[in-house]
């Protein structure tokens, strides 16, 4: 009798048994019917340029594609010189395209500005013909479709500025350039040398410009001014001080249009850019400009710069003259601080000491000199004439700004209007100006005075310390009496000092002292305060020291050539500065080479450029 089991597994074995001899009568698994073959794309130029343009300028290029079974993943081109087919049509070359040709261009879309070749000479038009081709999602590749161009071009025209900071010119064989003075690195304070450029090809691209790169050297320090600028090859062979370079693609050629330098040694240097436009080819005459550079002594060599310059700004006429026959003011001011320099430990013979005989108060110190003193006092004996809009002023900022130290002393050196026709007012210093942004003075308070019995605005008798250890200081009424103003007067009391207010920088060093405290406006104000800078140090004293008795006057001198001198704040050289910022991706690049541009290199080579130097009269560096 048959159990359940053994009736499923007859089953079994009869439908293994019909599957087998249906396989052995002639039934087959195998598929039937046509493989599946992937269709290559197609590709096609739109017209945009049209065929056998002839062209000025690098084209934008549009094609469009069509793949019946996928899509188009990327579409390919590259350019070849006809020059380059070898005798061959461009029909039979796009059929049998060599391989060695591998520099094809990818671009997903359906358009793109096409590098085209383009001789140095803008009357030859060179031929050349664009291969395009198409790649779908199965790797196939299109048939190649080509387009016949021609171009020309222009060479592109190259403009540069000197930017800030420079206050001089220096005159040499004609020209005239800027000095600048150079710190070892960058700061608030100094913000460098700086360059900016342009290019333009208006030929090509009468409307916006398109943009262009640029190679830029500095080459010195040269001894001499005598540098002929039209020959910058003869500079490039001396060495490259700093070059434009591209790490990214290995070339001195750049996309950036500034550059910010420092750690510059003295000495007159050539700085060259030259823009490259869309074909490769350079500004045949590169854009080229000299400069004086001037490192401070007092950083670059300190054992070498002299501590104190003592200079004279004073403009003696008939008020701020000695009496007939006694000793004359500048004689005398000098010997007042000959014998403060000797009572400080100072050899007053070691000081240099510079003033304006002339009186127009121009450049008493050579500006190429103000960098080799540690120090500058500067003195300004009369109150009627202010320093404040001549030149010296102006230097004074940039040598605080380069780490100098400033003592000015003498009377209302900063006003701007002229006493001699206003009573009594006041000046707010503003920004910009050696008083707001180094002395940190806010407002002065001034009185005109006139010599006479009815006109007795004087008040100044002497100042009183706030500064720990400086002393009380009176006038010397026997010197104060010597002056001659032609008519008598009260020689008890100082006349022209002024009275001021200051910042939270700075700190008030002596405060007015009025013979007639009762009802005066200026009693008890500041007249003498002093800054320490991030990397200066200056001070104001609003009343002349020539007019306080010499023993109060040593021991001022004394205290503030301590403070001055005492771990002074300079910035002092590395062994080794080299510094430079630059704007995008261009990077320094000390080196040694020679400057060549030869006709246009291959557009597919990593935009490589080959020697060849222009001669003629190189474009100057404009000022802005």
């Amino acid at each position: 009798m048959l159990t359940r089991n053994n009736s499923y597994l007859k089953l079994g074995i009869v439908f293994a048994i019909t599957i087998a001899l249906a396989l052995l009568i002639g039934c087959s698994l195998k598929k039937k019917g046509t493989a599946y073959v992937n269709i290559r794309p197609a590709v096609f130029f739109a017209n945009v340029p049209n065929d056998s343009s002839s062209l000025g300028y690098n084209p934008v290029v549009a094609w469009y594609g069509t793949d019946v079974d996928g899509y188009i993943i990327e579409f390919q081109y590259v350019v070849v010189r006809d020059a380059d087919l070898g005798g061959v049509s461009p029909v039979d070359f796009a059929q049998d395209f060599p391989d060695t040709i591998t520099d094809w261009i990818a671009v997903e879309g359906t358009q793109d500005t096409v590098q085209l070749y383009a001789s140095t000479d803008p009357n030859v038009y060179i031929k050349q013909y664009i291969f395009l081709r198409a790649l779908d999602d199965d790797q196939a590749v299109s048939s190649i479709k080509y387009r016949t161009l021609s171009r020309n071009n222009h060479a592109p025209a190259t403009e540069g500025w000197y930017l800030l900071p420079y206050s001089r010119f220096e005159h040499c064989d004609g020209d005239s350039f800027p000095i600048f003075y150079c710190l070892p690195e960058l700061s608030d304070q100094f913000g460098g040398i700086a360059f900016e450029w342009s290019g333009s090809d208006t030929i090509d691209y009468p409307g916006d410009q398109p943009p262009f790169e640029y190679h830029w050297a500095l080459y010195g320090p040269h001894d001499t001014c005598y540098i002929d600028t039209a020959q910058v090859e003869i500079y490039v062979n001396n060495g490259v001080r700093y070059e434009s370079y591209d790490s990214t693609a290995g070339d001195v050629w750049v996309a950036d249009q500034f550059v910010t330098m420092a750690g510059l040694r003295s000495g007159y240097y050539l700085f060259m850019v030259r823009a490259r436009d869309d074909a490769f080819v350079p500004d045949p005459t590169a854009a080229v400009g000299l400069m004086h550079v001037v490192e401070p002594l007092f950083i670059s060599d300190p054992d070498l710069a002299t501590d104190i310059a003592f200079v004279d700004l004073s403009r003696y006429d008939q008020h701020s003259t000695f009496r007939i026959g006694q000793e004359t003011v500048p004689d005398s001011l000098r010997g007042l601080f000959y014998r403060a320099f000797e009572s400080a430990g100072v050899d007053p013979t070691e000081v240099a000491f510079f003033s304006d005989p002339s009186g127009a108060n121009q450049d008493p110190i050579p500006f190429l000199e103000v960098f080799n003193y540690k120090l500058l006092l500067v003195v300004n004996e009369g109150y009627r004439f202010a320093i404040q809009h001549d030149k010296p002023c102006e230097e004074l900022r940039w040598y605080l700004q380069a780490g100098g130290m400033v003592w000015i002393v003498g009377r209302q050196c900063f006003k701007y209007h002229n006493t001699d026709t206003l009573w009594y007012f006041e000046e707010t210093f503003e920004s910009d100006l050696l008083a707001a942004d180094y002395l940190d003075l806010e407002t002065s308070w001034f009185i005109r005075w006139i010599p006479s019995p009815r006109y007795q605005s004087q008040e100044f008798i002497g100042a009183s310390a706030s500064a720990s250890d400086f002393p009380d200081l009176s006038i010397d009424s026997i010197q104060v009496a010597r002056i001659y103003y032609g008519r008598d007067w009260d020689t008890t009391k100082l006349p022209g000092v002024e009275r001021f207010s200051r910042g939270g920088n700075s700190e008030t060093l002596y405060k007015f002292i009025s013979g007639e405290p009762e009802g005066s406006s200026f009693h008890g104000w500041p007249v003498a305060s002093r800054r320490q800078g991030p990397n200066y140090r200056c001070s104001y004293f609003a009343f002349p020291l020539h007019y306080i008795e010499q023993e109060q006057a040593n021991q001022v001198m004394s205290l503030m050539l301590g403070w001055f001198f005492s771990e002074p704040p300079s910035i002092y050289r590395q062994p080794i500065p080299s510094y430079i910022k630059q704007k995008q991706i261009s990077e320094m690049m000390p080196t040694t080479a020679r400057l060549d541009f030869s006709e246009t290199p291959s557009i597919y080579s990593n935009r490589k450029s080959t020697p060849q130097l222009s001669s003629g009269r190189s474009k100057a560096i404009r000022h802005p």
